[in-house]
């Protein structure tokens, strides 16, 4: 990390912010913009913060990115989860995020999540990885049945990449049923080295 405050993941710390309800989304912008969010602490830079919502009295917020779920956050008030307190500490997060951004952009440095981004452009074919993505665009979390659905897409990668070809039955796993049948390999990306591009 070139800054402790540089996330590694601020595409799906946005998506984040989006499944707050309305009302929690307003009370939590406001709280930020009062600058009651303190004491914001990297505990784990680029992946676990904490920091003290004084909202009439303090509350401690704790944010945390899984590269599975994505980033989640837990509050002392009685709500506990999906607090306007949780939305103003991300807030804040995300702001200490682009100055971070910008002070490296200033002095020449390569941002951490421009680098998170290249040496994960391998690993991002993942499972966790491709719901990681899905979950930032989709601005929600996956539900049960999609979770499955990106395993198995991982699971046929993963046997295409070492086979070398895409069969039949490993469009049948995935629920797409093709005329024919059969492990020998389809013509569908043909190539000078074969029936299939490389997957690098």
């Amino acid at each position: 990390m070139n800054d402790a405050f540089e996330l590694l993941d601020p595409r799906n710390a946005q998506a984040f912010l989006k499944q707050f309800t309305g009302d929690v989304k307003r009370r939590g912008e406001a709280f930020f913009r009062k600058g009651l969010v303190q004491d914001l602490t990297p505990e784990e830079a680029g992946m676990s913060y904490s920091a003290v919502v004084n909202d009439d009295e303090p509350h401690e917020v704790d944010l945390e990115y899984d590269p599975v779920e994505g980033w989640s956050g837990n509050c002392t008030c009685e709500q506990e989860f999906d607090c306007p307190h949780i939305f103003a500490a991300m807030r804040a997060l995300l702001a200490e995020h682009s100055t971070a951004a910008v002070r490296n952009l200033s002095a020449g440095v390569s941002s951490s999540s421009a680098i998170w981004n290249k040496t994960t452009t391998k690993t991002e074919d993942d499972s966790a990885g491709l719901a990681r993505r899905l979950m930032a665009t989709l601005g929600r979390s996956l539900n049960a049945e999609e979770t499955k659905f990106i395993r198995k897409v991982h699971n046929v990668y993963l046997r295409c990449q070492q086979s070398r070809h895409i069969t039949h039955w490993d469009f049948s796993d995935l629920g797409f049923r093709l005329s024919g049948h059969g492990w020998e390999g389809l013509h569908i990306w043909p190539t000078s080295n074969g029936p299939i591009t490389s997957y690098n």
